[in-house]
């Protein structure tokens, strides 16, 4: 790298105002010295290149442009590993260049919420120690950042984990240090803004509230075993609801990053109706499971997406930030059902696997899944091959 010190003065002089004879006499040399140092034809003095670094209030790195080049690195390497973990690679492959990193650079902030994302995000080991780990790195930024946001993404992620860990005291206590719904960013975009920044503020906030309910009504449902019982329907027509609610803030089709809500949606709705013996619904709501993975597959990572609803029409996203999805499609048939509340009997697996529907969802399936594989460049997983028993479905 070609250390121009020069340059760098001249840039700091520039930005603060300051004429040559000004930072002359502050360092006590002449102003013909600073105009050398300026131009490239000599260098300060090794003893005085301190003084300079704290007249402009920079750091020594800064004064000699090394930041700029260790930023450039580390920016490099979090989006390496962030662009790995979007598209669902082992931890193996994520963390050991964050590691080193972090060992180069220690206590850098970017790497160590990257590190902490990782371990967070990734699929949970058996004794729970990367989720610990994350917890630590979050708990040790929470209490050391003076950046605002990276607080509050610690502070949300720990509500989570300290959950997932059954620490419900510590999690609570730090949820409600949140601010209310009423008083989140995006109601107060929406009420400070004015012309076309208040709609598209107002569309952010709408299609945060669907997704939200979309995510609230299963979560109440399943604190509740009394809304599953075979004489009632409550659990149905409420995620009917919530799917409704989507559908009423997005009416033209193009749901964006809410492909994914949607696809949960249907894929816990097709479960409640084969348990209910009603396979008609049950294959129906697999297809429009299906379709919106497959669509939400199809967007991530293309650059910015704009939305065409009426109630939202002044929106953009960027679906670069988007996890992909390309595990949840490639893995259809055997994550689902198992995932979802109550759990599957045998006797519910072993009907939907007998109907000759089952064959061919599995086939439309594929078909999805490789014309998406073709279009992304991707081969990420094997072939699946379907189980016929719900303990086989591992």
């Amino acid at each position: 790298m070609k250390v121009n010190i020069g340059d760098k003065i001249r840039a700091l002089r520039t930005r603060d105002g300051r004429t040559q004879e000004t930072i002359a006499a502050a360092l006590g040399v002449s102003a013909q010295a600073v105009s050398r140092w300026e131009s490239g034809g000599g260098y300060p003095d090794i003893e005085i290149v301190p003084a300079i670094a704290n007249y402009f209030g920079v750091t020594l790195d800064e004064l000699f442009g090394y930041e700029s080049e260790r930023d450039a690195r580390i920016d490099e390497i979090v989006a390496a590993a962030e662009d790995k973990r979007l598209r669902h690679h082992p931890l193996t492959e994520i963390l050991p260049p964050l590691r080193e990193a972090i060992a180069e650079f220690p206590a850098n902030e970017k790497l160590l919420l990257c590190l902490a994302t990782a371990l967070y995000r990734a699929p949970r080991d058996v004794a729970g120690e990367q989720v610990r780990e994350a917890a630590k790195v979050f708990e040790y930024l929470h209490s050391s950042s003076h950046d605002v946001a990276t607080v509050r993404q610690c502070e949300r992620s720990l509500s989570y984990i300290y959950g997932e860990l059954g620490e419900n005291e510590r999690a609570c206590k730090l949820a409600e240090s949140f601010d209310p719904l009423g008083g989140c960013r995006e109601v107060a975009l929406a009420n400070a803004s004015r012309g076309d920044e208040r709609v598209r503020s107002n569309g952010k906030l709408l299609l945060e509230i669907a997704s939200q309910i979309c995510t609230a009504i299963p979560r109440q449902l399943v604190m509740r075993e009394d809304y599953f019982a075979p004489d009632t329907d409550i659990a149905i027509r409420k995620v009917r609801g919530a799917i409704a609610f989507m559908e009423l803030i997005i009416d033209d089709g193009n749901f964006g990053y809410y492909h994914a809500d949607l696809a949960d949606l249907n894929e816990w709705l097709s479960h409640l109706h084969f348990r209910r013996g009603e396979s008609d619904e049950g294959f129906a709501c697999l297809d429009r499971a299906l379709y919106h993975i497959t669509e939400f597959v199809k967007l991530a990572r293309t650059g910015v997406h704009r939305y065409t609803a009426p109630l939202c029409d002044l929106v953009e996203v960027d679906t670069d930030t988007w996890d992909g999805m390309d595990a949840a499609l490639d893995e259809f048939p055997s994550g689902w059902p198992m995932w979802v509340y109550p759990p599957v009997t045998d006797e519910t697996w072993s009907a939907i696997t007998a109907d000759p529907r089952w064959t061919e969802w599995l086939t439309r399936w594929r078909t999805a899944r490789d014309a998406v594989r073709e279009l992304k460049g991707s081969t990420r997983a094997p072939n699946y091959t379907p189980p016929n028993t719900v303990s086989g479905a591992e």
